[in-house]
């Protein structure tokens, strides 16, 4: 089914906790649009990632089409391309919103990925980012992004890339 809420076919109600994922550094040499991710969730509602430390890959968390969903105190270092992406929101009312939270990004150098949205209702809130690449909002709407450290990046907050829809409320 095509459809906003076709929740029979999502990955529901999954808690991602107090755990370690490394990589192999020499992974990092692949193109930084490779598939590699600490986490990957496609179709998702209520999913929680808490406390994991990732090291070493091109995404640390990757969420397409979630809904309800929260990353929250985890430590992603040494991103090539984002630490944490949350790709076109598959909710349809503000109570589906989702969010990146109490987080800590360290990058390597001002390339490192930082925290990437597109779609609606994501709030970002009191994420600390260190030499990233910063907080990127694509098509973002109706969220909030508040109460984040953003030290050593090249673009602190960039809004809009590259659509035609551009930078909204």
């Amino acid at each position: 089914r095509n459809t906003a809420d076709h929740t029979e076919s999502r990955v529901r109600h999954v808690t991602i906790a107090d755990i370690t994922i490394v990589n192999d550094p020499a992974s990092l040499m692949y193109a930084p649009w490779s598939e590699t991710a600490a986490i990957w969730i496609y179709d998702g509602a209520d999913i929680t990632i808490d406390n994991v430390k990732m090291r070493h890959f091109h995404r640390g968390v990757a969420m397409a089409r979630c809904m309800r969903s929260r990353v929250t105190r985890c430590t992603i270092e040494d991103t090539r391309y984002i630490a944490i992406a949350n790709y076109s929101h598959a909710g349809g009312s503000r109570r589906d919103r989702n969010c990146i939270e109490s987080n800590r990004i360290i990058g390597n150098t001002h390339l490192s990925g930082g925290i990437y949205s597109s779609g609606r209702w994501t709030d970002v809130r009191n994420n600390r980012l260190t030499f990233s690449r910063g907080i990127w909002l694509l098509a973002y709407q109706e969220a909030v992004v508040e109460g984040n450290h953003i030290r050593r990046s090249p673009i602190p907050i960039r809004l809009g890339y590259g659509v035609n829809e551009g930078a909204r409320n």
